[in-house]
């Protein structure tokens, strides 16, 4: 397998791995890890305690979420290296020149970080599938049908269009909604954080098992 070049190694560094996109508002953890803000407050939206996605380091109390800045100016010069920046701004900034981060393939939209938490929190926009900033939603169809790639395939790691789902090579392949796709890693996260937080707990339980033993057989 040829190895990541340098720009590749890059763009990787800068993605989310919860979302899989290119950061947005980025937010680092003690740990070091690092997500977009939104997709750790989604994450940890119903959660009793609190770990990393990605290592599981926990912490005692909710982490105090803040905007890495470096890393935010970082994701912004990829967006510009691609051509992406210049080309997509804000539909909803009258200024015409504030850079998308996203784009709403339902609303055929583009927006900044600030009129693109609505779709993150309002339940009615949930359901919109969100991409990394794009002039051109053709290149966000399918180029068999023509139509908008809102599904994906768990077999091939791919998206698809309704289309693609009936007919074709992945046919009897299990497919999910983009947003069905993005609701099971988050339900993962939860429940791995969960998990990490019972072990916890059980170890915490062990010691204190183990210490009052220590401290009972030292009573002459």
């Amino acid at each position: 397998m040829a190895s990541a070049t340098p720009s590749e190694s890059v763009d990787s560094e800068l993605r989310c791995s919860i979302c899989l996109g290119t950061f947005v508002c980025p937010s680092t953890l003690s740990c070091g890890h690092s997500f977009c803000l939104w997709c750790l407050e989604a994450a940890w939206e119903t959660a009793s305690s609190f770990s990393c996605p990605q290592c599981r380091a926990t912490f005692p109390v909710r982490p105090q979420l803040r905007r890495n800045v470096a890393l935010a100016n970082l994701a912004e010069q990829l967006r510009v290296g691609d051509g992406m920046a210049t080309a997509v701004v804000c539909d909803n900034c009258s200024d015409g020149h504030t850079p998308a981060v996203k784009t709403c393939l339902k609303c055929e939209m583009s927006f900044c970080a600030t009129h693109l938490k609505p779709h993150l929190e309002n339940p009615r926009l949930r359901g919109h599938a969100v991409v990394e900033p794009n002039a051109r939603l053709d290149k966000r169809r399918c180029p068999n049908h023509s139509r908008e790639l809102e599904f994906y395939c768990t077999v091939d790691s791919g998206l698809l269009c309704s289309a693609c789902t009936i007919a074709g090579e992945h046919t009897g392949h299990e497919v999910l909604t983009l947003q069905d796709e993005h609701e099971t890693r988050k339900t993962r996260i939860g429940e791995e954080t969960r998990a990490v937080e019972e072990k916890r707990k059980k170890a915490e339980e062990s010691v204190k098992r183990m210490e009052a033993a220590r401290k009972g057989a030292q009573v002459p």
